[in-house]
């Protein structure tokens, strides 16, 4: 039976009503910030698709933690790597709007990272040409707790009967993870995954971790304004140490294949998030090249 059965079940519980409080608060501060119209029906149409897979979620829900669930269901393998790659986005993302409202990351983190930032990203705003050093030490050790956020067993649940592929055949995966999404709307027989793994998969400090990214993500905002006579290092090589070292942990140290064809609602709506987070960086690219 579903823990929730109606929105009262739902807002009766102190954490929920205090979580949708900031979001709602978080969103409107996003709103009044914004200069046009254009990126506020963008905001709403993105929340609404990614939403609406997150409340199907919850409407079904059964079990005692929604939230860290929700986590495990985006991080469960073989989707790791896939939510891990919006992961490290937004590390990034957290320093570069160090300087603005939190109500950015606020709505990102409690409602979705690419209607937060599309509402930030057409103001243009110039960022400092000096990162603080304390935000250089937090946007290091969220990296390290995205790693620590992996299943013990990335192999559980890889949707196959067969042996994970190697790195060098992703594609022919991507083929296979098309071939049975396909079946699975033309009844093909042998098309079903098997069911994820009922053991555990994650780490027992799971919950911790997850806690302690989400404020690391906070930080950066605060430390910033709170600290502005710290020492600082040069913006340039700051970002392309961070974009090398997430990089480079995707490719080399990251567990499990490196993206995967989502399989429920929680991954539709991140892997959704990630790809309009993907094409929200080329329109700050091409914002920038445009600025005089």
């Amino acid at each position: 039976m579903p823990l929730y059965s109606s929105l009262y079940d739902l807002f009766s519980e102190p954490q929920i009503a205090l979580y949708f409080a900031v979001l709602l608060w978080a969103a409107i501060g996003c709103a009044r910030r914004s200069e046009r119209a254009l990126p506020l029906v963008a905001a709403a149409a993105t929340l609404s698709v990614t939403w609406a897979y997150i409340v199907r979620y919850t409407v079904a829900y059964e079990g005692p933690n929604l939230f860290d669930d929700a986590y495990k269901d985006v991080l469960a393998p073989p989707h790791f790597g896939t939510s891990a790659q919006l992961l490290t986005w937004v590390v990034v993302a957290a320093a570069w709007a160090r300087d603005a409202s939190p109500c950015y990351m606020l709505f990102g983190e409690l409602g979705a990272m690419s209607a937060a930032f599309v509402t930030w990203i057409p103001l243009r705003t110039p960022s400092a040409r000096r990162v603080p050093l304390s935000i250089v030490a937090t946007s290091a050790l969220a990296l390290v707790v995205i790693a620590h956020l992996a299943p013990s067993d990335p192999d559980l649940g890889s949707g196959s009967m067969l042996p994970p592929p190697a790195r060098a055949g992703q594609l022919a995966h991507l083929a296979q993870q098309l071939r049975q999404l396909w079946c699975s709307r033309r009844s093909c027989s042998a098309a079903a995954a098997p069911p994820l793994p009922s053991g555990p998969v994650f780490g027992e400090h799971f919950a911790s971790w997850l806690q302690l990214l989400h404020l690391l993500l906070l930080l950066p905002m605060p430390l910033a304004q709170l600290l502005p006579a710290q020492p600082s290092v040069s913006a340039a090589p700051f970002y392309t140490a961070l974009g090398l070292a997430a990089a480079a942990w995707h490719l080399v140290g990251q567990p499990g294949l490196a993206y995967a064809w989502p399989s429920t609602d929680c991954q539709l709506s991140i892997s959704i998030d990630l790809a309009l987070c993907a094409l929200l960086t080329l329109l700050a690219i091409h914002l920038k090249g445009r600025s005089p």
